[in-house]
């Protein structure tokens, strides 16, 4: 395949593993090649998934729909974004038993190309054992900031975070856990950009970080100034400001494996 090629099924958003197959299969069919073993080349892509019947968009609520603006209150003075700045959905009640889970809580849709590929609802009444439900899903495939892998200027770094919040602050990619799978890393390097994992500071996001630099990644652990409240970037952001958090995680940036494990023992706790 011509580099030009390429690069024009690239702009067009065709997955590589589409035409690799072709490719290859075109090979196969080339006079001499009578014993060629087929090889199947793995789609990293994640599944477009149907929106679920009982999913409204957020500004499409009533004024009276109660737990609508229980959600945008808590976006505003939680997260710090208005709910107008992406396209949440809320579920409303239906005689359908497995949607109830959805209930009470603001559903944050992504997409890749245009197209839903996962979803997450996080839980907004303070009373739910589980904080976040997702779809039954390959969730290894997904990612959020699709569109942030390409829309870039090459000389400013891609932040890759754990949960959406986050990521949406930052214009970056959330990994919707915490963990990084072998499609996620495809998809990340696939961007020139250099990749900046940023950890939670509870849970095993030391861990996370450093699989991160094993993958040729720096890692950024930002000074949470005199607050050791502060869990994660929007805690911070919340706190001090985007401003100062931007010049912090520039500060705090390293891909040194001495320096990277001083940081992290000092910012992630357990």
């Amino acid at each position: 395949m011509p580099h030009k090629m390429q690069k024009i099924l690239e702009d067009f958003g065709i997955d590589e593993s589409y035409w690799q197959q072709i490719v290859f299969d075109n090979l196969a069919l080339q006079p001499g090649n009578v014993t060629t073993i087929r090889k199947k080349v793995k789609s990293i892509d994640p599944m477009i998934i149907p929106t679920p019947e009982e999913f409204y968009f957020l500004k499409d609520a009533l004024v009276n729909d109660a737990w609508a603006n229980v959600a945008k209150t808590y976006l505003k003075e939680e997260r710090g974004i208005e709910w107008a700045q992406y396209p949440f959905m809320m579920a409303r009640k239906s005689d359908n038993m497995m949607m109830r889970k959805w209930l009470k809580r603001l559903i944050i849709p992504m997409y890749k190309n245009s197209n839903l590929v996962f979803y997450q609802g996080r839980d907004i009444s303070g009373s739910a054992l589980k904080k976040y439900q997702s779809p039954s899903t390959d969730a290894a495939k997904v990612l959020y900031g699709f569109d942030n892998l390409h829309n870039y200027k090459v000389n400013e770094p891609l932040y890759v975070v754990e949960g959406w919040f986050d990521a949406f602050l930052l214009d970056g990619c959330a990994l919707l856990g915490n963990s990084i799978s072998e499609e996620q890393e495809l998809h990340l390097n696939r961007c020139p950009r250099e990749k900046v994992f940023i950890p939670d500071r509870f849970g095993n996001g030391k861990e996370v970080a450093i699989h991160a630099l094993s993958l040729g990644w720096s890692i950024a652990t930002p000074d949470i100034g005199s607050d050791p409240t502060c869990k994660d970037i929007t805690d911070i952001i919340n706190k001090y400001g985007k401003l100062y958090t931007m010049k912090t995680l520039a500060d705090h940036t390293t891909s040194s494996d001495l320096a990277a494990k001083v940081q992290l023992e000092m910012y992630c706790k357990k």
